[in-house]
């Protein structure tokens, strides 16, 4: 990861550049959850083990490079410090944004820590946000190390990447994950969005920075589909990607439904249903909440999450402040 890292900032001063724009943001987050069955209240939402979301306090850096007035790519770095009360020294440095994005006519190559091409996440950055998305589940990655590539065309764009398969952490062990998408429409310009996604790889299981059985290599072969419609003020997402993990059928799916109201949007009210499985396991989470806009700056978002398998709930609570600045 260092190795990484130490490229990526390289490139800044290698580049020749007439003029950059620079974007500083300052992140800050304060989290806390309460679980029913165990009738405790834990300092994390998902899991000790995961990156998101935690108490912390970072810092998101955007540098764009311009030659002779023609965009050349920028520099996306993000990194943070958690509490974790489960590490040795109770705070975790986390890295999350570590690329740099190579602009090519109307395409886009990155290098270093970015999303893979794999369905919904693949363009929406759910990195703050409390509910899940299926990066949770064992057939995806929020963030992973590699390379990738992306085109526009006038209805559809088209992602590759290929990457080391271990998410957070950097690690070889003859691992890797191939990924590729192809969407058409635009969300956020013609209110609709359909996606078709294939994986194949041997990844490695990860929660966080933190490696799952003994550093093994698992087999993926997945098929994915996502889907988004927005009416108004509503809109209806739906994730899906299935195939085999070690040759076991493996699954994960989501539906999401939403609504902003008040001016602005500043209330948005979110539900989800959604279904993880790996071989024998299998997990089922229903969960709701709002996101709340205080200030341009400031921003409350609760989370009701019912673990079917276990039947229990979880009420996790967030307060999350985001402000950036440019120079």
């Amino acid at each position: 990861m260092k190795i990484c890292t130490s490229i990526l900032l390289l490139l800044v001063f290698i580049i020749p550049v007439d003029g950059s724009n620079n974007l500083l943001f300052f992140e800050m987050q304060g989290i806390t959850s309460y679980r029913q069955q165990e009738k405790e209240i834990v300092w994390y939402s998902h899991h000790p083990h995961e990156t998101m979301q935690k108490p912390s306090f970072g810092l998101d850096y955007l540098r764009r490079f311009r030659t002779a007035g023609q965009d050349r790519g920028y520099l996306a770095i993000q990194a943070r410090l958690a509490f974790d009360e489960h590490e040795e020294f109770k705070f975790e440095p986390q890295l999350y944004n570590a690329y740099y994005n190579f602009k090519i006519m109307r395409s886009d190559l990155w290098i270093g820590h970015n999303k893979t091409a794999l369905g919904l996440s693949s363009y929406l950055d759910n990195h703050a946000l409390l509910i899940a998305d299926n990066s949770m589940s064992s057939l995806n990655f929020d963030r992973d190390w590699g390379i990738g590539f992306n085109t526009e065309k006038q209805y559809t764009d088209y992602r590759f990447s290929l990457t080391t398969g271990s998410g957070m952490p950097l690690y070889f062990k003859n691992n890797y994950l191939f990924s590729a998408r192809m969407g058409i429409g635009d969300l956020n310009r013609d209110n609709r969005n359909i996606g078709f996604s294939v994986a194949q790889g041997k990844i490695l299981k990860t929660m966080g920075y933190h490696y799952m059985h003994n550093k093994m290599t698992h087999d993926l072969l997945a098929g994915g589909f996502d889907a988004g419609i927005r009416y108004l003020n509503k809109y209806l997402m739906t994730d899906i990607i299935a195939g085999k993990y070690d040759n076991n059928n493996a699954y994960a799916a989501l539906i999401r439904a939403g609504i902003n109201i008040l001016p602005d949007d500043r209330l948005n009210l979110e539900a989800q249903a959604q279904l993880f499985r790996t071989g024998r396991n299998r997990e089922e989470n229903l969960s709701g909440g709002f996101t709340y806009r205080l200030t341009p700056y400031l921003t409350i978002r609760t989370l009701l999450t019912h673990e079917t398998n276990e039947s229990s709930n979880t009420l996790t609570m967030q307060l999350y402040y985001l402000r950036g600045f440019v120079f």
